[in-house]
């Protein structure tokens, strides 16, 4: 049985592509351009092939608000 990997974001498959990554925060599989768009706040996309398999997934964290005078 051969896996068809498709773009969770916007659809595209793998015309033209036989690789795809995915998000390294939330593990979203995403072509070359909706990685380039960003994913869980980061632009670029954190890509999933660069995070070591030994370390724990990187969270984004929402940054706290501007402190007020």
């Amino acid at each position: 049985m051969d896996v068809v990997m498709q773009c969770e974001r916007c659809g595209a498959g793998p015309a033209g592509a036989d690789q795809f990554d995915w998000c390294g925060l939330c593990g979203l599989p995403l072509c070359d351009l909706c990685m380039a768009s960003g994913c869980c706040g980061q632009t670029p996309a954190i890509s999933g092939r660069t995070q070591d398999v030994d370390q724990p997934p990187v969270r984004w964290e929402e940054p706290p608000p501007p402190k007020r005078s």
